[in-house]
């Protein structure tokens, strides 16, 4: 894992920190769990690298893999800090939770999330991340752009779990770029009728029947959707169907099963999200 960080003097001051954060970031390899001590101590830091050290837009490096995402919560009026903590390690999530500059405040904090290593092409297929994460969260998070720094203290109120496992982070561009060099046929061979039925529904999708078919809707509030998931009965396999294209989307289930270690009900709710 790699981070970049710029250490302050000790009791640099919030308002000051800003003129001092243009320059000077160095990469440090280090272990997830390692990063308590760092947000333990005055300085600002990023999971992206600098060209050269200078934080700037045209500076982000993405040709490198990044291992964790920073959330910065500033109206975390659901969750405070400890409830967040709960509910994360509940989800088995590897975590780290900072406090910022005012540690007695445990309504803004710092989500720092470990990820399985991934690349990012640009900023904004950065800021879908926030998409994914908002969801599971249950909570709003600001859509910042590659660039962005965050502050760490010293003394902050931290907590972390790291008995767990890391977040697949998926885009939207990932899963349109694998679907668009892909032969799509089947999603899940084992998945019966029933099964399918019961999981859509337990996701809080609309069953759609059409003939030979059931559709489900790819969003709630849709009533003909351009993208359904189904069930062929002549086929005997749930499938899923982009009606704006030709051909079926379906292997990108199996993909993420067996190369990304994502479970079928993951991997199917992912795919009702962005395909």
């Amino acid at each position: 894992m790699k981070i970049s960080f710029l250490e302050f003097k000790n009791g640099t001051a919030k308002q000051d920190r800003a003129k001092i954060s243009a320059k000077g970031f160095s990469t440090y390899s280090c272990e997830f769990k390692d990063l308590t001590r760092m947000l333990n101590t005055d300085g600002a830091f990023t999971a992206f690298e600098f060209l050269n050290g200078v934080r700037k837009n045209e500076n982000v490096i993405y040709d490198s893999e990044i291992d964790f995402v920073t959330l910065d919560i500033d109206k975390g009026d659901k969750m405070d800090i400890d409830t967040m903590h709960i509910h994360l390690s509940k989800m088995n999530l590897n975590h780290i939770l900072a406090t910022t500059s005012n540690r007695s405040n445990k309504f803004k904090y710092r989500i720092l999330l470990e990820i399985f290593p991934r690349k990012f092409s640009n900023s904004d297929e950065y800021k879908e991340i926030y998409k994914d994460l908002e969801k599971i969260l249950e909570i709003k998070i600001d859509e910042l752009p590659a660039s962005q720094i965050y502050y760490s203290y010293a003394n902050s109120y931290i907590l972390s779990f790291f008995n767990g496992s890391k977040k697949h982070i998926i885009t939207q561009n990932k899963v349109t770029h694998y679907v668009s060099n892909n032969d799509f046929k089947v999603v899940n061979e084992n998945m019966t009728e029933t099964k399918a039925n019961a999981l859509i529904s337990s996701l809080g999708y609309e069953l759609k029947r059409d003939g030979t078919y059931m559709k489900f809707s790819m969003s709630p509030n849709d009533t003909i959707p351009s993208a359904n998931a189904y069930f062929s009965k002549s086929r005997g396999k749930v499938m899923i169907k982009d009606f704006s294209t030709s051909g079926f989307y379906g292997d990108i289930i199996d993909f993420l099963c067996q190369t990304q270690g994502f479970t079928k009900t993951e991997a199917i709710r992912l795919c009702y999200q962005f395909l």
